[in-house]
């Protein structure tokens, strides 16, 4: 494996012949996300900043796997704190070969009124709002 350095919030990784891009938002921005319903050229532009075929994102803590083009976007959601309306921690299984790449969203149970209620205990300003969504999988504002 050929470890290239990119921003240095982003990582790639080179797995036989397959660029991925590992960042936060999208290709260069840690803020600009790749939300479905964004509109499609504003999407193209985002992933128009890397080579890579396979981007491995999140930020948005909706979990999904897209094509577009040549390219696979992969969102992980988030380990405990997802937004679609499913609280299981969320996490994505990438398989790459001589095949192409597969990917697919996994969820793991964990005690989520346990995590609620820990955040609930910290007594944050908005921690109310954090224990909701922790519960219900929905960003709850």
């Amino acid at each position: 494996m050929d470890y290239l350095r990119h921003l240095p919030w982003e990582r790639r990784l080179r797995i036989d012949d397959t660029l991925v891009l590992f960042c936060h938002a999208s290709p260069g921005s840690l803020t600009d996300g790749l939300e479905t319903e964004l509109d499609p050229v504003v999407t193209i532009d985002r992933i128009g900043k890397t080579d890579a075929s396979v981007i491995v994102c999140g930020h948005t803590h909706m979990p999904e796997v897209r094509e577009i083009g040549w390219r696979t976007i992969v969102n992980d959601g988030s380990a405990g704190y997802v937004f679609d309306g499913d609280p299981t921690a969320s996490w994505a299984l990438i398989e790459i070969d001589q095949e192409g790449v597969k990917a697919e969203i996994k969820r793991t149970s964990y005690d989520v009124m346990a995590a609620a209620n820990a955040v609930s205990e910290r007594g944050l300003p908005g921690d109310v709002y954090r224990a909701a969504t922790i519960r219900t999988g929905k960003l709850v504002r």
